[in-house]
């Protein structure tokens, strides 16, 4: 009876082991999908603030996930045409993004961390302590966001 308890726990361990190492493969797999071209996320704060994330990949697939006080909740997804895909690129370009600071934060812990990348760059920022071109593509970006067309996952 010792024997047959030696296998089923060995025989276990053998197959927990097999899916540990294709869950890592699918995991670098993932890791090795399309570029970020852009994001633009909002964090929580202590009260009814809009928490969600936004990507675009250099493939013109976008997502957004909509986590707290948001319209949307949950996954969706959308695709960029290339018209849609210039006018995002124009306004990082316009907007002077790549000479912002990597952040403009304030000691105040109750405001949402606002972040946006673009390509390599990432920008963290509170919307009290951002330049005014800053925040108006963070508006522009959320504009642009609700005319996607989304579809729910």
């Amino acid at each position: 009876m010792t024997m047959v308890k030696l296998t089923i726990v060995l025989s276990g361990l053998l197959l927990f082991g097999l899916i540990s190492c294709f869950a890592i493969k699918e995991k670098k797999s993932a890791e090795n999908g399309p570029d970020i071209l852009a994001s633009y996320s909002k964090g929580p704060c202590f009260g009814k603030c809009p928490v969600f994330e936004f990507l675009v990949f250099e493939n013109g697939e976008a997502i957004y996930i909509g986590e707290k006080n948001v319209a949307r909740i949950g996954t969706y997804t959308a695709t960029l045409d290339s018209t849609q895909m210039s006018t995002l690129k124009n306004a990082f370009e316009k907007s002077g993004f790549s000479s912002f600071k990597g952040e403009y934060l304030s000691n105040i812990s109750d405001l949402p961390i606002i972040s946006i990348q673009y390509r390599q760059k990432v920008c963290d920022f509170h919307k009290r302590k951002a330049p005014e071109a800053l925040w108006a593509l963070a508006s522009h970006l959320e504009e642009y966001i609700e005319k996607l067309e989304w579809k729910k996952e």
